[in-house]
């Protein structure tokens, strides 16, 4: 349905590949995901959950100058400590096992 395009949740299946591309510079790619994401942005510039297969995941979304008005220094100092340290594959597992959390989700038990 996406033709050449690529789901973001399919780039994230391929364990390294986005970590590689998260980690490189983590402080730039939480300002560009939380900005991008954000509906703070004009529509051409926000975040595109589709990307081409020779994008990466942050070529999906903008990079603003400046930070928008409800995200902080601090804020962004935050999160870019604790991702430094601890990385983005805990995050990504849970797009790599959807399935299985699928199947352990308690509305379907029972389900024929």
């Amino acid at each position: 349905m996406a033709g050449e395009q690529e789901l973001y949740q399919l780039y994230f299946q391929e364990p390294g590949k986005a970590e590689v591309d998260l980690e490189a510079d983590v402080r730039s790619t939480l300002h560009r995901l939380l900005s991008s994401a954000s509906g703070d942005l004009p529509p051409e510039k926000r975040w595109r959950f589709l990307c081409g297969t020779s994008e990466t995941l942050l070529d999906t979304g903008f990079l603003p100058e400046t930070l928008a008005g409800w995200l902080t220094e601090q804020d962004i100092d935050v999160c870019t400590g604790a991702f430094e340290r601890t990385g983005f594959r805990g995050g990504l597992h849970s797009y790599r096992h959807i399935d299985r959390l699928w199947e352990l989700t308690p509305f379907l038990r029972g389900a024929t």
